[in-house]
């Protein structure tokens, strides 16, 4: 967002930034040189250099990559850029706090600064003579955060490259603090010289306790989840490398440092431009973000039921929940996304039916809802990258599929049926990203059937309702409803019938029993009673809606062996053990030196294979407990995979 409550006009780029006052310093000519995309490109440019410096002049087993020697895709472009994102909004809001200057000035400036990320490679390579650093996170913020200042002192989680790194940006942030606060409010104020002396201080001192504080992020993370008995080590190898559903250490960092970054970011936004964030956080109507977000954590609730005898390991590692926070975040910027893309293509009937949407009264302009929903997009597919390739492709398939609702040339939305059974297929999405988070890529295969059945025709037949309350827009603008159809009176009799039996249908397809057959019954009553007689009954029905699913989740919690389909179950078991193999491959997945300290190679490599070809034994039983056409061609994938995972592990 424009930061438009400082900078005033043409806070993007406009005359007032671009040239600077007669007179000013080189500081000053830096804060107003550049738009927002500048600053950007040049600061995604020094982190995607620093990362590609480390990988290229430091050996494979060094510097935080992986062993084996290839670079880590979820390093590269996940988990490090993350900690440097982390850093700079961290210091851009702490200068922003107590200089006063908008964000949009000092972002320039710290975007030039983060050069200083080119120092350490470089210095490392002349130092070590090619031989690197083994850089880890610090273990709290213990005496080595002040013995970092003692020359005398040598630490070997801060290579020579990252103190000199570090010490060049305290220097350069303390002269920031003091150019901001030297100059007294009035010419003939006294006391610039030791304003200048306290910006020093705290722009350096800042910087410092900024950075240490992130680099001793996880290990604070580690000490808050660490159980009776357990050393702070251990926890941390706990939590970071051992079992767990996020499939590799780097991306459990990736989700630990979103701890920080997010609510950063959210405020950063809020204090760009207050007005217009509370015009587009105004776009998040509450029951539908319950609705279409909060299906992604009711999966990974069912996933957890379904598969809790099975994979007990399953959400006792605090970085498994903030996988699940993260998730649901990531459909929150994809919900906002899906929300500005469709009040882009119906301002027409918005003018009929809505006339108060922001879009409609000129507070939010096309470009910028366009705008907003292009990087709002983008936030959605790379929180859910952060979580699992297979979420990644999910949240592609629900970005692809909300644009073709509300976007022409498909604009789904124009035909009844099709236009809510496109919202089912978004529910079942969300539902299966949930899901994934136990079962991965094989989510939509395992997940029960009879349940995404019943997803699929409830939403369906009773998200009719949502089209009573445009009918008049919708008639003006050519968007076939059942309403503009049949007529307003009839229409709403039709929906009211298919909403009573969008809920009843519950009971003939899940079997849980005739208790919650006749609590589905009285929702689908409740809910022909609703549309009936609310004019705007959307609303409501979201809310019952949610309250059925609770409902639903507290049956499955009780008997969770009704949702598991007799096919299914040898895969369900043989994917379990999969997770589980998963979990001991990663064990052996570790630094040179920790693996000298297990023992015989060789021995361990033997020992693995022996659990891969029982987990082969697992697949033929499978071949022969199902049909042989669909068991075969189920057990030949987790062969493939489990070959895949032993190839990979004993290299």
């Amino acid at each position: 967002m424009r930061d438009r409550s400082r900078d005033g006009p043409g806070a993007t780029g406009g005359t007032a930034e671009s040239t600077p006052a007669p007179g000013a310093g080189w500081i000053e000519r830096i804060e107003s040189h550049g738009g927002t995309a500048a600053w950007v490109l040049l600061l995604l440019g020094w982190i995607l250099a620093r990362n590609l410096l480390e990988s290229v002049l430091e050996p494979g087993y060094q510097l935080g990559f992986d062993w084996r020697g290839e670079i880590s895709f979820g390093m590269f472009f996940l988990h490090f850029p993350l900690f440097y994102l982390t850093l700079f909004a961290g210091l851009l809001l702490w200068f922003h706090l107590w200089t006063g200057k908008p964000l949009s000035r000092i972002a320039r400036v710290l975007a030039r600064g983060f050069a200083l990320l080119l120092i350490a490679p470089l210095i490392d390579l002349l130092v070590s003579h090619g031989r690197g650093f083994a850089l880890r996170y610090l273990l709290g913020l213990s005496s080595d955060l002040w013995r970092f200042w003692d020359p005398r002192a040598g630490l070997e989680i801060v290579s020579p490259g990252q103190r000199l790194e570090i010490l060049a940006g305290c220097v350069l942030a303390g002269i920031y603090g003091w150019s901001s606060l030297r100059r007294p409010p009035s010419r003939t104020a006294r006391g610039g010289g030791w304003r200048g002396l306290l910006g020093a201080l705290l722009g350096a001192g800042g910087l410092f306790l900024i950075a240490a504080f992130l680099g001793s992020w996880p290990s604070l993370l580690a000490e808050l989840a660490r159980t009776a008995g357990e050393s702070l080590p251990e926890a941390y190898e706990r939590i970071f490398q051992l079992g767990g559903l996020i499939p590799s250490e780097s991306r459990r960092h990736a989700l630990a440092l979103l701890v920080l970054l997010l609510p950063f970011a959210v405020v950063l936004l809020w204090r760009a431009d207050r007005a217009r964030f509370r015009v587009i956080a105004g776009q998040l109507s509450w029951t539908r973000l319950l609705h279409y977000t909060g299906l992604a954590p009711a999966g990974a609730v069912l996933a957890h039921l379904v598969y809790r005898e099975h994979l007990p390991i399953a959400f006792r590692n605090p970085i498994d929940w903030i996988g699940a926070g993260v998730l649901w975040v990531a459909f929150v910027a994809a919900f906002l996304a899906a929300r500005l893309w469709n009040d882009g293509s119906d301002l027409a009937a918005d003018r009929i039916n809505e006339p108060s949407r922001p879009l409609v009264r000129g507070v939010l302009t096309a470009e910028e809802t366009r705008r907003w929903a292009s990087i709002s997009a983008a936030a959605a597919l790379s929180l859910a990258l952060c979580v699992g390739y297979h979420h990644l492709l999910l949240m592609l398939g629900c970005l692809l599929l909300a644009g073709a609702y509300s976007v022409p040339p498909l604009r789904l939305k124009r035909w009844p049926l099709v236009a809510t059974f496109s919202l089912a297929l978004l529910s079942l999405i969300s539902l299966w990203s949930g899901f994934a988070l136990v079962a991965q890529e094989m989510a939509p295969r395992v997940f029960p059937h009879r349940l995404s059945l019943f997803v699929l025709l409830g939403v369906t037949l009773g998200f009719q309702a949502k089209d009573l309350k445009d009918c008049r827009g919708d008639r003006a603008t050519g968007v076939h409803t059942l309403p503009t159809l049949l007529g307003e009176r009839w229409g709403r009799r039709v929906i009211a019938a298919l909403v009573a039996l969008s809920l009843a249908l519950a009971w003939p397809i899940l079997p849980l029993g005739t208790g919650f057959g006749l609590l589905s019954l009285l929702a689908g009553l409740i809910g022909a009673l609703v549309t009936l007689r609310r004019r705007r009954p959307d609303g409501a029905l979201l809310v019952l809606l949610l309250a059925f699913v609770l409902l639903l989740l507290l049956f499955v919690g009780q008997r969770p062996t009704l949702l598991r389909e007799a096919a299914p179950e040898p895969l369900r078991r043989l994917h379990a053990r999969t997770r589980a193999l998963e979990m001991r491959a990663r064990l052996h997945t570790l630094e040179p030196p920790e693996r000298a300290a297990i023992g015989d190679p060789v021995g361990l490599a033997d020992q693995t294979a022996r659990l891969w070809h029982a987990a082969f034994d697992d697949g033929h039983r499978l071949t022969m407990e199902t049909a042989p056409d669909r068991g075969a061609q189920r057990a030949m994938v987790w062969r493939e995979r489990l070959l895949a995972l032993r190839g990979e592990t004993l290299y």
